[in-house]
Parts: C-alpha cells; sequence; structure tokens
C-alpha cells in the first residue's frame, strides 16, 4: 500500500489515556458493572459498558438507572465506582508501543499533554499507576473544564497551557469524541483502533489518521512526528486536515 502520510509539523502532541496509551477496559467494564449492580440491582452487559467509555464517570452514574436512585448521592455512586476500579487495577496494563511513542515524544523535547474525560481523582490514581506519564507538561481532566470531550474546551485548554495554537497540534485518541473534540478545536485527529471503538466506527468519524495498533502508533510518531522511517501499510489515512 502506498505511503499517504502527510508531511506535519507538530508543535505539540496531545494523548487521550485509557484506550490510547493504557488498556483499561477490562478494569472499566468491571468496575462499573459493580456500581451498576450495586445501585440498581442489575448489570448491564459488557457492549453497554464498553459504548459508555469516553464519558465522564459523573455523566456515567446517572445511567442505567442510577438518576431514579434517591438514596444515594452523586458523590457516593463516584466514589463507589472509582473504589471498584481499584478492586480492579490488575486489569490495566501500558501499551509498551504507545508508551514507546509517548516517551519519544517527549525525549524529542515536544510539548505533549494528557487529554481525559476522567475526573481529577481517577487521573490522579492512573498516573499514580503509571508514573511514567507524569512527565507530561500539561494534564486536562473532565474536572478541569465546563464542557468535556467531544467539545472543543478539553483540547484548547491543553493548547492554552502550552501556548500553541490548535492548528498546530495533534490529538491522539481511541474514541470518537476525541476526534469530534480534535475537528472542534481545529487539531489534527489521529484515531487509534485498538481501544473502546471499533475502526469502522472510528473511520466514520473521519480522522486525518486511523492507526490500527499501538506498533502503529509508534511507527506513526516515528515517522511523521520525529521524521524517521517509512510508513507501515496498515497506516491509513482517512481525511485531509
Amino acid at each position: 500500500m502506498e505511503c499517504t502520510l502527510q508531511s506535519r509539523e507538530f508543535r505539540a502532541v496531545l494523548f487521550d489515556v485509557d484506550g490510547t496509551l493504557v488498556n483499561s477496559i477490562p478494569m472499566i467494564v468491571a468496575g462499573l458493572g459493580d456500581a451498576f449492580e450495586h445501585f440498581t440491582g442489575n448489570r448491564p452487559d459488557d457492549a453497554f459498558i464498553t459504548s459508555l467509555i469516553g464519558t465522564p464517570l459523573t455523566a456515567q452514574m446517572m445511567l442505567y438507572g442510577m438518576d431514579s436512585s434517591t438514596s444515594t448521592t452523586l458523590e457516593s455512586r463516584v466514589r463507589y465506582t472509582m473504589d471498584r476500579y481499584v478492586a480492579h487495577a490488575d486489569k490495566i496494563i501500558a501499551l509498551e508501543p504507545a508508551e514507546r511513542a509517548f516517551r519519544a515524544v517527549v525525549e524529542a523535547g515536544i510539548p505533549c499533554g494528557l487529554v481525559t474525560s476522567r475526573n481529577r481523582d481517577e487521573l490522579t490514581w492512573i498516573l499514580g499507576e503509571f508514573p511514567q506519564f507524569q512527565v507530561a507538561q500539561v494534564t486536562v481532566s473532565a474536572s478541569e473544564v465546563m464542557h468535556p470531550k467531544p467539545h472543543a474546551e478539553p483540547v484548547l485548554r491543553a493548547c492554552d497551557l502550552l501556548g500553541v495554537e490548535a492548528a498546530d497540534v495533534c490529538f491522539i485518541g481511541d474514541a470518537i469524541h476525541d476526534v469530534e473534540s480534535a475537528h472542534a478545536a481545529g487539531a489534527f485527529s489521529v484515531a487509534v483502533a485498538y481501544g473502546a471503538m471499533s475502526e469502522s466506527a472510528l473511520a466514520e468519524s473521519k480522522p486525518n489518521e486511523l492507526l490500527l495498533t499501538p506498533s502503529d502508533l509508534e511507527s506513526w510518531v516515528e515517522q511523521t512526528i520525529l521524521k524517521k522511517e517509512p510508513c507501515y501499510s496498515t497506516i491509513q489515512n482517512v481525511s485531509s486536515p
């Protein structure tokens, strides 16, 4: 397959966390399932829970009958769910090629940030579990914005903190919300299809690049950002910026 990667100079790189740098899907499915079952008496199937990934926890805690609960507060539901995440912490792992891609950006001196739909407490916990990602210059969680992804605000806030224009930034994430947030902000979107969303669903959101595996992400960073190697055939150019 002919390489279709575009020559771009990015002044900063933003990464989503869950499903992009770490495989947290089994932990989220288990923890959210525990919470829904605990508070509603019913446990949704894994496909339903997976479809919620990328939505802030406070919003998740108003779904599947949670909004009709009068015996618990939103804060208590969030805290219980986070406790269940901790209980299932053995189910979360760093994606090594994606981690190497992140580290390569940092070591090249390119400013980078983490932009997530997790709240600040959740992100702090994740970074405690994976301190290698603490070197990101900025972190933006759902707690720091009025409008989380897919709104432009999280990306724009990260850009403001880094002192760069969104048009000079690429945002890498595994969810349609990530692509839509990047597009709304005017940033270059890179979708990875090894997280919560299928390749076909991500393609429909029209990211600027669609990568199929963590190794493809590592290769894309080397080729496009660090200008090192020829491209892999599994990297797909989906649309122009």
